[in-house]
C-alpha cells in the first residue's frame, strides 16, 4: 500500500499510523479482525464511549461527505474550475454547476435545490456533529495527559471539518440570496447578516488553526507564513501558509460579495512559475 501524506500537520500521524496497522492481517484465536476506520483509536485512548463518539462522527462523514458529496462542496476551487472551456479540467470533486453559473444564471428552482441538497444537509451534518465533539470534549479528563493531548488534537480538526461546513453553508446561502434578490429585486432578504455569519464562523476556525500552529513540527515562518524575497519552490509562501490564513474561506467569501469569480481574484499562485514557463 502506497500513501502520500507528506504536508499534512493535522492528523498525519494518525493516517500513517493506521495504514501501517492495516496493511497487516490481524487474527486471534484463528478469527481475522475486519480492519474499521477507527479501531485502532481503542488503543490509542482506552475509553469505550470517546471510540463510540468518534465512530458516529466517522458515519456522519461517510454519509454526508462522502456519500451524499457534499466534498464537492468543502473543496476549495482550484485555478482550472474556474477557467473557461475546455481548459476547465476537473482535476478534484467539484459542484455540477459553478458558483459563477450559480450567481448569475440560476432560476428560482435551481436555488430551492441547492437549498434542499446541499445547503440543508450542511447545517444538518454540522448540527448533528456538535452533540458528538462535547461528548468527545467532556471526556478528555479521564485520561493521563499524553491521552487528552491526542484527543484534543482530533477534537480540533474535527471542530474544523464542522466549521468549514457551516461557513459553506453560509456562503452558498449568501450566494444564493444575491441572485434571488436579481430574480426578485423587492425581497427583503438581508445579506449583511448572512456574511456576518460565515465570518464569525470563519473566525472560530481561525483560532483552533493558531492554536494547533503551536504544535507544527517545523518553525512557522518557513512552512505557514509568506517568504521575503521568495521561497526556493515555485511558491512564495509555506506550503501551510493557505491554511494559515483560511485564505480559501475568505476568497470565498469575497468571490460573492464583490461577484467576481474568475481564477485570478484573490489568487496566491504564480502561474507562470507553476508552470515552469519563467523562473
Amino acid at each position: 500500500h502506497l500513501t502520500f501524506s507528506s504536508g499534512w500537520e493535522w492528523g498525519y500521524w494518525l493516517i500513517d499510523w493506521s495504514i501501517a496497522r492495516w496493511s497487516w492481517e490481524h487474527s486471534f484465536k484463528g478469527k481475522t479482525t475486519k480492519p474499521r476506520p477507527t479501531q485502532f483509536l481503542c488503543d490509542v485512548f482506552l475509553n469505550k464511549e470517546i471510540v463510540e463518539n468518534l465512530n458516529k462522527i466517522s458515519e456522519l462523514q461517510q454519509k454526508y461527505i462522502k456519500d451524499d458529496q457534499l466534498i464537492r462542496y468543502l473543496v476549495a476551487q482550484t485555478v482550472t474550475d474556474e477557467l473557461p472551456e475546455p481548459l476547465n479540467l476537473e482535476l478534484h470533486p467539484r459542484p455540477p454547476k459553478s458558483y459563477k453559473w450559480l450567481r448569475k444564471k440560476a432560476n428560482a428552482d435551481d436555488l430551492l435545490i441547492l437549498q434542499k441538497n446541499t445547503i440543508d444537509p450542511l447545517l444538518k451534518f454540522a448540527e448533528e456533529c456538535d452533540s458528538l465533539l462535547f461528548n468527545i470534549k467532556s471526556k478528555a479528563h479521564l485520561l493521563d495527559a499524553e491521552r487528552a493531548k491526542i484527543l484534543n488534537e482530533l477534537h480540533m480538526a474535527l471542530t474544523v471539518t464542522k466549521l468549514r461546513a457551516r461557513h459553506k453553508a453560509h456562503t452558498l446561502s449568501l450566494l444564493s440570496a444575491k441572485r434571488n434578490l436579481n430574480l426578485n429585486p423587492r425581497d427583503t432578504i438581508n445579506t449583511d447578516e448572512i456574511i456576518e455569519k460565515a465570518q464569525q464562523v470563519r473566525n472560530q476556525a481561525q483560532e483552533l488553526v493558531r492554536k494547533q500552529e503551536e504544535s507544527y513540527r517545523y518553525p512557522l515562518n518557513l512552512i505557514a507564513r509568506k517568504i521575503e524575497g521568495g521561497g526556493k519552490t515555485c511558491y512564495d509562501f509555506g506550503y501551510l501558509y493557505p491554511v494559515s490564513e483560511l485564505h480559501f474561506w475568505k476568497r470565498e467569501e469575497q468571490q460573492i460579495i464583490q461577484n467576481k469569480f474568475g481564477p485570478f481574484f484573490m489568487s496566491i499562485w504564480d502561474i507562470p512559475r507553476i508552470l515552469g514557463i519563467v523562473d
